[in-house]
């Protein structure tokens, strides 16, 4: 379920492994009322490499594409790179929560500026989220600006399920600029295909 300001709604979220040309990524398509997304991310790293989006108002419909098509960065041990933000929720199910507790957040493209500020990931630890009558066992993160600005720009919450395949459980945090609304979502059920 979601919810942003007073708005409530659902979002349905499909992972699909896909295969072609000896290549395979996963491919998350995600939909609620006003967009349809679809994201594709390296199978391997979850690095995400391409999206499509679907923005659908009252008065227009707006499609926005992302594609990397060459990449040079080469990530620390202490790196988790962003190419697109449709992508990072899942692209986070690969973080390695046990082995560490930071990450700087690498942009690629024309995001790599953020006028001399960065991000940062930090995991939390673990904490049993409760949505109804279902306890989670997750591990929480935390996602926001470092330095000075850090206590002044409100920070996204992560908690991911402890047992792989490490799926979203919650979030909370805007999703747009400082100024949106907050949007929580939380898990409603979670089906295996395997």
């Amino acid at each position: 379920s979601e919810k942003t300001g007073d708005r409530r709604g659902t979002t349905k979220q499909t992972l699909t492994l896909r295969e072609q040309d000896g290549k395979s990524w996963s491919e998350v398509q995600s939909l609620t009322a006003e967009s349809e997304t679809i994201s594709r991310l390296d199978s391997r790293t979850l690095a995400g490499f391409s999206s499509e989006v679907l923005e659908k108002s009252k008065d227009s419909t707006i499609r926005r594409t992302t594609e990397v098509l060459a990449s040079s960065i080469v990530l620390r041990k202490d790196e988790v790179m962003l190419s697109d933000l449709n992508s990072f929720i899942t692209a986070l199910r690969g973080f390695p929560f046990a082995r560490t507790n930071f990450a700087k957040v690498v942009f690629a493209g024309s995001q790599a500026s953020l006028g001399g500020f960065s991000m940062e990931l930090n995991v939390i630890g673990k904490e049993t989220v409760k949505i109804g009558t279902t306890s989670h066992e997750c591990w929480k993160l935390q996602l926001g600006m470092s330095g000075f600005l850090g206590g002044m720009v409100p920070k996204s919450q992560y908690w991911y399920a402890v047992k792989a395949p490490n799926y979203l459980v919650r979030f909370e945090g805007a999703r747009g600029g400082p100024t949106s609304p907050i949007t929580i979502l939380e898990l409603q059920s979670y089906e295996s295909a395997d």
